[in-house]
């Protein structure tokens, strides 16, 4: 822990960019060098010395130490001080995580004290590993009735961690089984052909996005009763609005979070076919 690092918790609402290269190393960090691969730029943009504000300085200082050590360089930025930084960095919540390199590029907004979905969100760790270390819920006897049919649930993922993941979690349903694609024209020629309940949608897709797919669903007489969630890494507000706009379900962000995951999966289980008004 470097000395400016420290004096980030101190600072006031007018704190100063505070900078953090190579811990554990003595070479500093050069604009000019291209950055490797391994080499995490990571800006987090707080307002002032918040508490909230401090425990998320504290928190990734944590995490990367442990995580990345000697691999990442930390800068973090009082928007108080600096508000042109807002609308060009498209800071829309704080305190927020941008990881810069390596690409792609995320955004985490929080104190960041859930350590696993902080890794994932990074990239650091697999989903899995968020998963293996969680106590997953039971499932209510209510939920499950005595020999009924198994209710059929198409997730359309091309990331086969992220499609495990879901797995795993259906997979401690009894009632329910589950379909996949890798892609989105194979996801709709399953809708077409299968009696689904629900269709688990990714975003960004090889060939048509999962947009394009939800139009070509809506469109289709067989497949419009369906209720399609959205699973997208795409986390900006704007990206989420976008989504609910061309009619998802619901928007679950990446890394999926099972509580969320678990409760929205129920409530498009139990989501009534509008033409008929009976429970599907």
């Amino acid at each position: 822990m470097t000395e400016n690092v420290g004096q980030a918790f101190r600072l006031g609402p007018r704190a100063a960019v505070v900078k953090r290269s190579n811990v554990g190393g003595n070479k500093a960090a050069s604009k000019d060098a291209p950055p490797d691969a391994d080499h995490f730029q990571l800006r987090l943009f707080v307002t002032g010395a918040t508490p909230r504000s401090a425990r998320a300085i504290r928190n990734i200082r944590a995490i990367c130490e442990q995580y990345l050590p000697g691999r990442f360089d930390l800068e973090v930025t009082d928007i108080y001080q600096h508000p042109e930084r807002v609308k060009a960095d498209e800071i829309i919540a704080v305190p927020m995580l941008v990881k810069q390199w390596p690409l792609p590029v995320r955004r985490l907004i929080g104190d960041l004290s859930d350590t696993q979905s902080v890794l994932v969100g990074l990239d650091i760790a697999d989903p899995l590993v968020a998963l293996a270390d969680t106590q997953l819920p039971e499932i209510a006897p209510a939920k499950v009735q005595h020999r009924a049919p198994l209710r059929t649930v198409l997730y359309v993922e091309d990331n086969p961690a992220n499609l495990k993941l879901v797995e795993q979690l259906i997979a401690r349903r009894p009632d329910l089984r589950l379909l996949s694609a890798s892609d989105a024209d194979l996801g709709i020629q399953l809708a077409r052909t299968n009696h689904l309940e629900v269709i688990l949608m990714d975003i960004n897709l090889p060939g048509i996005s999962g947009i394009e797919a939800l139009k070509i669903l809506q469109e289709d007489p067989s497949t419009m009763h369906i209720p399609v969630i959205a699973i997208s890494a795409n986390a900006m507000p704007r990206d989420i609005e976008k989504g609910l706009k061309a009619g998802f379900f619901r928007y679950i962000t990446k890394p999926i979070r099972i509580h969320e995951f678990l409760n929205t999966l129920d409530l498009a289980l139990e989501f009534p076919v509008q033409a008929t008004g009976q429970p599907r």
